[in-house]
């Protein structure tokens, strides 16, 4: 029972997000609010820190004593107040108290008579072990510690005396208060004294200071009878509420032999999440929280179970040269504001102060303000908010603000979160530039797509097929005629009519081909007409159709004559949708990660319109769809926004949908809380709507009572538009349109006016309601107007066309491929576009490692499981089977993927092998993860080691391939560690690696001189095993002020290639549609850099990062394969902390699973 540690689950890795304490202690960072830490490098080493709005403001005083009277009583209460400046105020309040609980009137044993207990006074100390910390000592003054003294008069009181000691953190700046998802607090114990007890809880505190949820006390001995408390008997020796966080609580002690007890839940490596979130909500803001530790004497002995002391039912022994010491070892508050910054440059002019940044990254960011240095004080030098130009994106970003005014020597950079924290970047010096000012190299797609092009028509030219995939993006009449097919290479001359067919799903649809010169066989001028629908997913707008010569999957289409019937409807449903897809977020709550826009309401009322038609509108009653979600979040349960609708200056009255519930029918618009999806559905009147310029109009009237963040008057109110709807009455008739599609209801008949012009000059196709196949519809005709009947008994869904859709023809259909062989162990999945000698070498490399190697082609998979579409859900059916049937534990994706799929965003990327995406947290809900393909069974958690290669050339696939054979797998590693402290814990992550000769290098140590270093290993004609970098990432930079890797550098390098961890956030975000990851370039951009990279794709937390690295650095010190370490390190970490599993699934291998590490 020597350590045990909690620690919440937070984000870590964006520029700016901040550094939670560790199971060890480290450096505070409490950069946010104002937080300042002055450490005095004087030679006291119990000098202690305290805190203030501003720097270089503390104080010091040494360690004192107490000791132990009566039962409990208050042995000390200690308090320090950070002293401040004239009108600033201290930031939190620490208070320490050390109670006497169970003493029965006179305490023998730790903290007794003969004890002493030494506390730190200021809140941060220095102890001899050079920790920051808070600490409290128990001693006798030469560092031993007393057992306890068996009292044969009083028994009872041998069986475990206690104390308490509790750490108390209050947030007296309004700065600092806190909410519930946003602290971190770490607390360890240093019990070199042997078999002490010691139980932890972690209480939150409320803004007025009480305690959320409750704790009980209930000793080890609980029972009366201590020496029949034996192991498995229940007996817990706290019991607490689900707000409430224990430690090293185990449950027994078996009084028969104190030296050794039942194993509690502590040891050292047992670190604890305190998501006050997951229990709180986020609607509690924090006033702080309280750290109660009870230490019980059961038996305080220096030797070994059996030994002399130690046999009896109670100890006797008194310690020699060791104390007991319990440490607070962190509190954080992290940043969840991740703004990447990778520019910044103010000049002062005659003109005033011209300030341009740049941010590759924004996340929940809604804009900036801007700071001067004033004679030593920070002074906000912008009016108004420079309004972020978007709230969640991964593109570059460019601002720029000229400030009037005197001159300034030093600026700030603020950014503002939608929740209404706040984070601070700098300072910078004017006149100074900062990072990189030339912007990222745009990946060319474009060039690409026309390398393709080219491979399509070199196919072409090599043969013919007899067999084509149609792929329709437009629903309705399809049609492809004789002319179309040879272009695309495909040639039925000659074939009989009646061997072709056309098939959906594996199933034969009903076609039509028309046959000018009647002789039944496919010649000039012959077309072939069918129905096709589409139905959008996330990787395809696309849907496949069959074309088959071999007589299989062969309807023909029936010609049906319709008698109107029943009664003359004059009036069809139409629905109008307004779905721009103008922008990507990957914190989107639709559907999918595209959507209309943002609305922002910032420092006062704003709103929106959107102005459309509706083709064919009748005045009649109309029903109207809206949809979003809400961007801002602030604490409590009071709505964070308030929407009015109106159409045509009409305010509507609707029903509001939060979260697919309706929260309320409201006749004042939509109000509801939180960072949410809502939708709201309103019955429209007659005479509201009109066939042309309508306007939709949204109105955030700023009005909420939610209270404000700090530093604002009145709350902000943001929203984000997905898309809205109108189902509306049309009348019949087909205007200027090139197709018409509407149901007729049973028993109903309508009357389509085609117009003059459209005379004879339409085709008109039918599908019963039920019935699986449509078929020609040979209708009545009355001059211009063609009458459309539904069956007697159910609708009827008509396409009236003037000229048809043409689906695109690619010319052979991929064979269906369900498994793999089942002695299979390797699996390529890949594009085919790279088939060629570089692959088969890379089969034999890997065959020659003893691998069983199968390559599959990705449209193999697809026409097996996603009917010939692109889909993730595919290549993960695909992979199970084979697993489950077969020998496979490894997986390569061999090509890039991409995630502007459906070319929202106009990037013409092409996605190789599609990924998958998954929420991570509250922020990202659209994060890659090839990680998830190893889960076979469901659970999330890997069973497969999968890589990736992130290949957009067949270049890249040689380069990759030859720096396999180049790659130098010895035991050298270099670990570099960005600002804000994260040496310590990547050397705490590395300690594992006893095999491997590894350097150091921290910016916050060596500053600058740490990229020079970086560049030299990177360079290094002999090469090294491991590079690994821990603190502050994005996609395009490592750390910044200063910079210490950028992309641009990788195509510079030298030296052979290296294997690179990244413990950081977006570093492999191998999706993005314009720019290169860092691990990208890495890997592609020249013949040094990296053999494989580890590292995440998404936002992610320190917590998980270093537990998983400290595992992975476990499983590589061992030696093995690349693959093999991280999944068995994921496994191991999934099965012992289930709260980390999204963290594990964005770490992401871009490397060859088979890879050999350290051999």
């Amino acid at each position: 029972m020597n350590k045990y540690t909690f620690l919440q689950v937070i984000c870590i890795g964006v520029i700016g997000c901040a550094v939670p304490a560790l199971s060890v202690a480290v450096d505070y960072d409490f950069s946010e609010y104002g937080f300042q830490q002055a450490l005095d490098n004087a030679a006291d080493t119990q000098n202690c820190l305290v805190f203030a709005d501003n720097p270089g403001v503390n104080t010091a005083s040494n360690s004192y004593e107490a000791n132990v009277h009566d039962d409990n009583d208050i042995m000390t209460e200690w308090t320090a107040i950070n002293p401040a400046p004239v009108g600033d105020q201290a930031d939190y309040r620490i208070t320490t108290t050390i109670t006497n609980v169970n003493g029965h009137g006179n305490l023998y044993g730790i903290g007794g008579t003969s004890n002493r207990i030494t506390t730190s006074e200021g809140g941060h100390c220095k102890d001899t072990s050079s920790m920051d910390e808070l600490f409290i000592r128990y001693d006798d003054g030469t560092e031993n510690i007393r057992s306890q003294k068996r009292i044969d008069t009083n028994p009872d009181s041998s069986t475990g005396d206690l104390i308490s000691n509790s750490v108390t953190v209050e947030f007296i700046s309004p700065e600092a208060v806190f909410y519930s998802d946003d602290i971190v607090v770490s607390y360890s114990s240093g019990n070199t004294a042997g078999k002490a007890f010691e139980s932890t809880v972690v209480v939150f505190l409320d803004e007025a200071g009480a305690e959320i949820g409750s704790y009980t006390y209930n000793g080890y001995h609980s029972n009366g009878n201590p020496a029949t408390n034996t192991p498995g008997d229940g007996t817990a020796a706290i019991t607490a509420s689900s707000e409430v966080f224990t430690a090293a609580d185990p449950g027994v002690v078996n009084m028969a032999d104190p030296c050794n007890p039942a194993s509690g839940t502590d040891g050292a490596n047992d670190n604890h999440n305190v998501t006050a979130s997951d229990y709180v909500g986020s609607g509690v803001r924090l006033g702080g929280y309280r750290i109660i530790t009870y230490l019980e004497d059961v038996a305080l002995v220096d030797s070994d179970s059996g030994t002399a002391g130690c046999q009896g039912v109670f100890g006797n022994n008194t310690t020699t040269n060791t104390q007991f010491i319990n440490r607070a070892t962190g509190m954080q508050v992290p940043d969840t504001l991740p703004v990447t910054l990778s520019y910044m440059h103010a000049e002062q002019s005659s003109s005033g102060l011209r300030i341009r940044w740049r941010t590759v990254a924004e996340i929940d960011n809604i804009g900036f303000n801007l700071y001067g240095d004033l004679a030593g004080h920070w002074v906000q030098l912008n009016d108004h908010l420079v309004a972020s130009a978007a709230i969640n994106s991964l593109e570059e970003q460019s601002y720029t603000i000229l400030l009037p005014g005197q001159p300034i020597s030093r600026i700030q950079l603020e950014d503002v979160a939608t929740n209404g924290r706040r984070q601070r970047h700098g300072p910078f010096t004017v006149n100074q530039e900062y990072g990189e000012s030339r912007r990222a190299r745009r990946i060319n797609w474009r060039q690409q797509r026309r390398v393709l092009a080219g491979e399509r028509r070199l196919k072409l030219s090599a043969g013919t097929h007899t067999n084509a995939r149609l792929d329709v993006s437009k629903s309705g009449l399809q049609q492809i005629e004789h002319a179309d097919l040879l272009a695309a290479g495909v040639d039925l001359s000659g074939i009989k009519h009646q061997r072709i067919g056309i098939s959906d799903q594996g199933r034969a649809i009903a076609r039509w081909i028309s046959d000018p010169d009647g002789d039944g066989r496919w010649s000039s001028g012959d077309r072939l007409s069918f129905i096709g629908t589409v139905q959008k997913t996330l990787y395809s707008a696309k849907n496949s159709y069959i074309l088959h010569s071999d007589g299989r999957k062969v309807h023909r289409a029936e010609q049906r004559h319709l008698k109107a019937k029943g009664s003359l409807n004059k009036v069809v449903r139409r629905h109008y949708s307004h779905e721009p897809n103008s922008q990507y977020s990957f914190a989107a709550l639709g559907a999918d990660p595209w959507y209309d826009t943002d609305i922002r309401a910032i420092r006062g009322p704003v709103t929106l319109n959107r102005h459309f038609d509706l083709d064919g509108y009748i005045d009649a009653p109309a029903t109207l769809v809206i949809e979003g979600w809400g961007v801002t979040d602030f604490p409590g349960n009071q709505p964070d926004h308030h929407l009015i609708v109106s159409l045509n200056n009409v305010v509507i009255t609707a029903e509001c949908w939060v979260d697919g519930v309706m929260a309320k029918h409201m006749d004042d618009g939509c109000w509801f809380d939180g960072h949410r999806a809502f939708q709201i559905r309103a019955e429209l009147p007659a005479g509201l709507l009109r066939a042309r310029a309508n306007t939709l109009r949204i109105d955030l009237p700023h009005d909420l009572a939610v209270r404000p963040p700090v530093g604002w008057s009145e709350a902000y109110d943001i929203i984000a538009l997905d898309r809205f709807s109108i189902d509306y009455a049309a009348d019949t008739r087909l205007t200027n349109a090139n197709a018409w599609s509407t149901v007729v209801a049973a028993g109903e008949y309508v009357l389509l006016d085609v117009g003059q012009a459209g005379k004879n000059a339409v085709t008109v196709w039918a599908q019963n309601g039920t019935a699986r196949q449509a078929y020609i519809a040979q209708v009545e005709q009355r001059d211009n107007k063609y009458l459309l009947p539904a069956a007697k008994n159910e609708a009827r869904h008509f396409w009236v066309t003037r000229q048809a859709e043409r689906p695109e023809i690619h010319a052979g259909v991929p064979g269906a491929l369900k498994r793999t062989a089942r002695k299979t162990n390797y699996l390529i999945i890949t594009h085919p576009f790279f088939q060629g000698s570089a692959l088969q070498e890379l089969v034999s490399l890997q065959q020659a490692r003893g691998y069983r190697v199968e390559v599959v082609d990705v449209e193999r998979i697809y026409a097996a499981y996603s009917d010939h579409q692109p889909s993730a859900a595919a290549i993960d059916a695909f992979i199970d089977a084979s697993a489950v049937r077969g020998r496979l534990d490894k997986v390569l994706l061999l090509g890039g993927s991409c995630r502007d799929t459906l070319g929202y965003e106009n990037s013409a990327c092409v996605d190789y092998v599609p990924t998958h995406y998954l929420a991570v947290g509250s922020l990202v809900t659209y994060a890659p993860s090839d990680t998830l393909y190893g889960d076979i069974d469901g659970d999330h958690i890997p069973d497969l080691a999968v890589g990736r290669w992130p290949l957009r050339t067949r270049d890249d696939l040689s380069r990759l391939l030859n720096k396999q054979y180049e790659y130098q797998a010895d035991h050298s590693g270099l670990f570099v560690s960005g600002t804000d402290g994260f040496g310590v814990p990547h050397g705490d992550m590395s300690a594992a690696l006893t095999d491997w000769s590894v350097d150091y290098s921290s910016m916050d140590d060596q500053g600058e001189r740490v990229r020079q270093r970086l560049l030299d290993a990177f360079n290094d004609p002999q090469g090294i095993g491991l590079i690994s970098m821990l603190g502050h990432t994005s996609y395009a930079v490592w750390n910044f002020n200063p910079i210490l890797l950028r992309g641009s550098d990788a195509a510079n390098l030298t030296g052979a290639p290296t294997v690179v961890t990244q413990w950081g956030c977006w570093n492999s975000y191998f999706v993005h549609p314009a720019y290169d990851t860092l691990a990208q370039a890495l890997l592609l951009d020249s013949t040094a850099g990296a053999v494989a990279t580890v590292g995440s794709s998404s936002l992610g937390n320190l917590n998980s990062y270093i537990t998983l690295g400290r595992v992975f650095f476990e499983k590589l010190d061992q030696g093995g394969e690349l693959g093999e370490i991280l999944l068995s390190a994921q496994r191991e970490i999934a099965q012992a902390r289930p709260g980390l599993i999204e963290e594990l699934l964005i770490i992401n291998n871009l490397g060859d699973p088979a890879l050999q590490m350290g051999h």
